[in-house]
Parts: C-alpha cells; structure tokens; sequence
C-alpha cells in the first residue's frame, strides 16, 4: 500500500502488543513493527505517560489504510482521555510526531502525550521517570493520586469491558 495511504500510530503503553489493550486494534492494524521516538516515558501506575524532554522512548508503530483513522482515532481518544478541540480536558494530548523504525527509516505519526498540567494529572512525586524508555507493564501502585486520576485509572481498567474494540 502507498506511503499517502496509510496513518501510523506510536504505542508506548498499555496499546502495545503484550499489553492490557494490544487488541483493541490489531484486526485494522496492516502491520506493528518496533519504533523509537524522541521523549521521555514516566511511569504512572497502570499505564505510562509520553512526555517532552530529552531521550529515546521506545514502543510499536502501527500502520492502518487511512480509510480506519477516524475510527481508530475514535477509539484512542476515548481511551486516552482526549477531548478534541480542548486540550485542558484532556489528560492525554493526540500529536504529530517523526518515528524511527529499526530500519532506521523516520516516518510520521500520531502519539499521545500526557498532559501534566491537567488539573487529574498525577502528582509529580508520584510519577517516576524510566530511564530505558521503556514500559513492559504495570509495576507500582500509586499513593497520592488525586480523585480525577484514580478515575481516569479506573477507566482504563475497565476499557476492554465496554466493548470498544472497533
């Protein structure tokens, strides 16, 4: 299929093959390969935040036929927290950004970054930075999580049984 045909994706959580949702998506998904893009990936309890800064995150790419980006878009930004056209009642942030294959090719995407100036974001005392860049699945709970948060958490937990696939 044609570069102007497809979208892509870039997974660093919980969307990720392996993972809790790596599902959601797969039966539109042409292909999921590994990627890396520029950032910083913290640690949140249940499911990991992209943000800004200096350093490599890893995750998967996933590329769809154009024609399913609005339904997936649909189904992350539910999932995410992303309300469309307001950004301060969104807890996660849908942006364009430039992947890197293995191949080392750099191509462009869609990611979500975690809005830390989201009046439920989690603390900053809370949150934990990974080094590696990676995120291999929920190890910690979280303490001092403001009751917005532990809503959002528990929206993601429930995710899969209100029947979202596409």
């Amino acid at each position: 299929m044609s570069e102007d045909k497809v979208s892509r994706l870039f997974v660093y959580g919980t969307l990720k093959q392996a993972q809790a949702h790596g599902d959601l998506l797969q039966s539109l998904a042409l292909r999921v390969d590994p990627a890396t893009t520029r950032g910083q990936l913290l640690d949140l309890g249940l499911f990991p935040g992209l943000v800004r800064g200096e350093g490599v995150v890893h995750g998967e790419l996933m590329t769809f036929p154009v024609m399913h980006l609005a339904t997936v878009l649909a189904v992350v930004d539910h999932l995410e927290g992303f309300v469309e056209g307001d950004p301060a009642a969104s807890l996660f942030l849908r942006e364009q950004i430039v992947a890197e294959t293995e191949q080392g090719d750099l191509v462009d995407a869609i990611a979500y970054f975690y809005n830390q100036s989201h009046p439920d974001s989690l603390p900053q005392e809370e949150t934990v930075l990974l080094a590696t860049g990676r995120w291999d699945g929920s190890s910690r709970n979280v303490l001092g999580a403001t009751e917005g948060f532990l809503r959002f958490t528990n929206h993601v937990q429930d995710f899969q049984n209100e029947g979202q696939k596409p």
